[in-house]
């Protein structure tokens, strides 16, 4: 909300007042307009009749023109708050104001003063929220001049749907057969529920392929919603024939489902990140502090289950699980049941989703941390000057994603560029010094001995 009262003033006598609040009886408590400017401390009570009782002097004379001055303003308030478009709104104030309005009002560029304060902060020229206005301009744009606008189903569109996407990303997209996805909702602006990115990769690094915003939050969005985002842009012509092979989530059902429909030959490796996470999310659970002595024994081996061969995993829970104590039952049950299942019912999620063994012995990326890293620091950057009450605008959401589409271009060209938000490093020494810990927890488990082998040279 911008500055100024939202009440319109009341305007009695050749005197202003605002009301401050409504009483029981319907009678409002107001006071003098010029309390701040001339230091005037007279209030008192507008009855529903309108009978007002006053306490105090007025401190200056009553002037019919200053009352039709500040009416006028809040009506220049009441339009930039609502309008959607500042120039056009700002037109039609300017359009509706008589030549004695302008006399009192002064010049325009005073008139653009009390409109511009009075403007919402996180109002934003490309986008109106609720109404018909489309993404145009330089906002469709990439800073070249090209289209990034990728698609857009309309403000009349109930879940509506937008993506953002370069003809150049797109490019890196079809040549890419390794990518990754996830959202985030800590930075989608109004009416925006959560963002959806899909990153390929080049070279050494993951970069922003295609950005879709949705207006469903995390609670209702469905694999349909993916949907749509996927069958847009398999329609592009150099998407036509695109078949990734691997890719890189989180643990969304919903997500993975619309890319298995799409792509079923597509390898979908688990995050080792969330895993880790869920895990750690279900010890908190506990009331009692768990994670002490041989609890947090049993908690460290199990994050470590990933590192292992899919074959492996159910042998390896069963040594943990013979020499867990009793509080770590609970846990195990967990693990078993959303991850490894029995001969009686499958789990949640296959060993083979979310073994990263084959990933380490190929030397590539265990984790999705490079889109994590985008979207940690996409967050930031656009909520830096947000203030706790506002959302993200959607013109910084949109400036942030040229730039970084403009560091794709310029990575593919062969330019230096400044560390993108999108990069993943091999930690081969980390995973190395992971799975010796681990042969020496399980030491009969003959397997770690060739993960080690392999994974050194």
């Amino acid at each position: 909300m911008g500055r100024g009262h939202v009440n319109a003033p009341i305007a009695l006598h050749g005197y202003t007042y605002h009301a401050k609040k409504v009483c029981p009886d319907g009678s409002r408590f107001v006071y003098c307009s010029e309390r701040k400017r001339k230091n005037c401390t007279v209030y008192g009570h507008l009855r529903p009749n309108g009978e007002l009782s006053t306490k105090g002097e007025h401190t200056h004379e009553p002037d019919p023109d200053s009352v039709l001055i500040q009416q006028r303003r809040h009506e220049l308030r009441e339009l930039a708050r609502n309008g959607s478009q500042p120039k056009s709104a700002f037109t039609q104030a300017r359009a509706g104001l008589t030549d004695q309005d302008r006399d009192l009002l002064g010049s325009d560029d005073k008139l653009r003063s009390v409109f511009r304060r009075a403007r919402p902060k996180d109002a934003d020229s490309c986008v109106a929220d609720t109404t018909p206005y489309s993404i145009q301009g330089k906002f469709a744009e990439t800073e070249g001049g090209e289209q990034f606008l990728y698609f857009d189903s309309g403000s009349e569109d109930a879940k509506r749907m937008v993506i953002f996407a370069s003809d150049a990303q797109l490019q890196m997209l079809s040549q890419s057969e390794r990518i990754t996805f996830d959202s985030s909702f800590a930075s989608a602006p109004e009416p925006y529920g959560s963002m959806f990115t899909i990153h390929c990769e080049v070279g050494d690094r993951f970069h922003l392929a295609v950005a879709a915003l949705f207006r469903d939050g995390p609670d209702t969005r469905t694999h349909e919603d993916y949907e749509r985002v996927l069958a847009e842009i398999v329609k592009h012509p150099l998407l036509a024939t695109w078949t990734p092979i691997e890719a890189h989530a989180d643990f969304e059902e919903a997500s993975r489902q619309a890319f298995n429909r799409f792509f079923p030959e597509l390898k979908i490796r688990l995050c080792l990140f969330h895993h880790n996470q869920s895990l750690l999310k279900k010890v908190r659970s506990f009331e009692e502090r768990f994670l002490n002595g041989k609890n947090t024994e049993c908690y460290h081996r199990l994050r470590v289950l990933p590192y292992l061969d899919p074959a492996s995993i159910e042998r390896a829970l069963l040594e943990i699980e013979q020499d867990a104590p009793e509080p770590c039952q609970t846990l195990i049950e967990f693990v078993r049941e959303t991850y490894v299942g029995n001969q009686n019912s499958p789990p949640r999620f296959l060993p083979t989703e979310w073994s990263i063994y084959e990933w380490i012995v190929a030397g590539k990326p265990r984790t999705n941390e490079s889109q994590e890293s985008f979207h940690a620091q996409f967050n930031e950057a656009a909520n830096a000057d947000k203030l706790a009450v506002r959302r993200v605008r959607m013109s910084k959401i949109i400036a942030i994603l040229k730039a970084e589409e403009e560091n794709a271009r310029q990575f593919c060209s062969g330019a230096t560029i400044e560390a993108p938000f999108s990069k993943w490093s091999r930690k081969t020494a980390a995973d190395i010094a992971i799975i010796t810990a681990l042969s020496s927890i399980l030491p009969h488990l003959q397997v770690l001995d060739a993960i080690i082998d392999e994974t050194r040279t």
